[in-house]
């Protein structure tokens, strides 16, 4: 058979019959363990380590002080399918709720932490100054004071005047239309005649403290006025930024992250993921983010034959559990896949290879993937 016809076969009802092939003989309908390529999408293994997390972001939900988390782990040990499953399970958990906002991103080697900020002000988005607009319309002249009052950008101060103004005399578009143009202003744009005429603004925002102070003001006129409870901030993969840019690059980066978490004491829950060499490295560049990232969380790589079975098991189960969703009305074949005893030679394999005996969960699936492809093509090439 040639290469194309073999592509060919993967089509429609021969992919479908070998599927079905591979449900009613081992109970799965796909290679169950995922490739060190496919970090998106991965089951995760709860484990102790998530009720500590559960615990910090159950804290935060109920008074609503900002905690910074560190997520700190060798490559490989599954730092991306941990916050990838924070990311999902605090959208499903949150539910309808419009208070929080929850805003996955992953390290940006960027100067000043422009892509972040301007991450966090988009996520807010236009809807959310247009319900600004309405919640202040709404306030008697002495409520409004005080409000404002809570504000410490000057211009910012104006923004919301103006913002009162569109939707108390204004129709919708004057109204999303000053929304668009403060959405404009906050990340930072140059301040055109349509901002100064609008929004009542004077100056850009155009140093880490006026944009910080700028978002620090947002979030806590969105909070007094009802609209905002926290942010969920998840970053990952901050130790690119080590060895890849400029020094001076990384410095101004995480002068911002410490501007940003100083800036929030209320109402902002950030989880960060990097690795032991990053996180001591960046300690030692700037001093003062240890203080602010004391609660650290270490994932460690497999250290055991029965740590590696579990995760072996774990996924068997999720990928079986997953194929009975697809044919819900046959019986799931009991047929090993892998044997007991092939999880442990690929285990004991690896870690005659690994640095301290130490086996990552990414290397170790991935050699479960491989050991498993060649279980399936044999029973449905």
């Amino acid at each position: 058979m040639s290469a194309l016809d073999r592509l060919k076969g993967q089509q429609g009802a021969d992919k479908a019959d070998r599927r079905l092939k591979w449900f009613t003989a081992f109970g799965v309908s796909d290679n169950p363990f995922p490739p060190a390529s496919h970090t998106a999408d991965n089951p995760h293994m709860e484990t102790e380590i998530d009720e500590e997390i559960v615990d910090h972001i159950a804290a935060f939900r109920q008074d609503h002080t900002s905690r910074v988390v560190v997520i700190e782990g060798m490559q490989g040990t599954g730092k991306t399918n941990l916050l990838n499953y924070y990311n999902s399970r605090l959208i499903e958990a949150l539910g309808d709720s419009e208070s929080y906002y929850v805003i996955r991103y992953f390290g940006d080697p960027e100067p000043a932490f422009d892509s972040v900020m301007r991450r966090l002000v988009e996520s807010l988005g236009t809807d959310h100054l247009v319900k600004i607009a309405k919640k202040l319309s709404a306030k008697k002249e002495a409520p409004f004071d005080r409000i404002k009052g809570r504000v410490r950008n000057v211009d910012f101060g104006h923004l919301l005047e103006k913002l009162r103004e569109a939707d108390k005399e204004g129709d919708g578009d004057d109204v999303s239309l000053a929304a668009d143009l403060a959405i404009e202003w906050l990340t930072g744009m140059r301040v055109l005649n349509r901002h100064r005429d609008t929004l009542g603004v004077k100056y850009r925002l155009d140093t880490l403290e006026s944009r910080t102070q700028a978002f620090r003001d947002l979030v806590e006129v969105s909070h007094a006025i009802g609209l905002l409870d926290g942010i969920f901030l998840l970053l990952d993969e901050l130790e690119k930024l080590d060895g890849m840019v400029p020094q001076g690059v990384v410095l101004k980066y995480l002068f911002a992250l410490r501007a940003v978490i100083d800036a929030l004491p209320q109402h902002l829950f950030l989880m960060v993921a990097l690795t032991p060499v990053a996180k001591n490295r960046y300690f030692q560049m700037v001093p003062a983010l240890k203080g602010r990232m004391q609660n650290t969380i270490q994932l460690q790589a497999l250290r055991t034959d029965r740590e590696a079975l579990e995760l072996f098991r774990f996924y068997m189960e999720t990928g079986r559990e997953h194929a009975s969703t697809q044919y819900p009305k046959l019986k799931p074949g009991t047929q090993e896949l892998l044997s007991r005893q092939d999880v442990k030679g690929a285990f004991d394999t690896l870690s005659k290879q690994a640095f301290g005996d130490q086996v990552t969960q990414r290397d170790f699936l991935q050699r479960l993937h491989s050991e498993a492809q060649k279980r399936l093509k044999t029973a449905a090439p």
